[in-house]
């Protein structure tokens, strides 16, 4: 079925964060490096590549299962932290492009919609505040707060119960394997916007649908969600 076709039963929006909402893998990326880095060891991009989409706890376990005994976990989550935050401090962290606007026009158009991020809740409201979209977030469910992380479909379908919706009547934002997956099993749209990551053949299989930025995302939405014009006498 075509994605139009598909948004003819859609009435909310479920986004993700990192990698989606803001510019935020690389700054991950350099942060991890650095940390792994301070070891003696390399993570190389393809090695982090396998990270994209992860909650913090799969993270470590995906880092020792690369490294083994030879990674001190507590030192790494130790040295981590100032990394990242000095990243962010140069302004590593931003927007991606189209966030804003997005997020404005769900917004007027009072069509509902909830984040749903791997990162946990004191994470994410960092991220989005650094990024200058925390005023753009009122719904949110995150790593922290489920007990199975992405790519369970458990946050998707949390996410979908914050706007009072099932998840069928969602299409849900994604730029990870991870979550276009959650989203698949959870029975809503899926809609990827790549970031690090290429679609997945099986995804695409599934009905997983693939645009290219956020831009074209707002455009479709409008397309199909905007509000009727008032009608004007002539």
């Amino acid at each position: 079925m075509s994605l139009p076709a598909r948004l003819q039963s859609v009435r909310g929006v479920i986004v993700d964060m990192d990698g989606l909402l803001v510019d935020s893998e690389p700054v991950y990326r350099m942060a991890s490096q650095r940390a792994i880095a301070a070891q003696g060891m390399t993570l190389t991009d393809s090695d982090h590549q396998t990270l994209v989409g992860l909650p913090a706890r799969e993270v470590y376990r995906a880092l020792t299962d690369l490294f083994g005994s030879a990674l001190d976990l507590d030192r790494y989550r130790e040295d981590f932290g100032p990394h990242w935050r000095d990243l962010v401090a140069e302004g590593a962290l931003t927007a991606k492009t189209g966030a804003v606007e997005l997020l404005t026009f769900l917004r007027e158009e009072n069509l509902p919609f909830a984040l749903a991020t791997s990162s946990y809740r004191m994470h994410m409201h960092g991220t989005l505040k650094s990024a200058g979209l925390a005023a753009h977030i009122s719904r949110s469910v995150c790593g922290d707060e489920v007990a199975v992380s992405k790519p369970h479909p458990e946050i998707v379908h949390r996410a979908a119960a914050l706007i009072a919706l099932e998840a069928h009547e969602c299409v849900v934002l994604e730029d990870s394997h991870v979550g276009v997956e959650a989203a698949l099993s959870a029975g809503a749209v899926a809609l990827m916007v790549p970031d690090q990551l290429a679609p997945h053949p099986e995804h695409l299989a599934r009905g997983a649908h693939v645009v290219p930025d956020l831009h074209v995302v707002r455009t479709l939405f409008e397309t199909h969600f905007s509000s009727p014009a008032a009608d004007t006498e002539s």
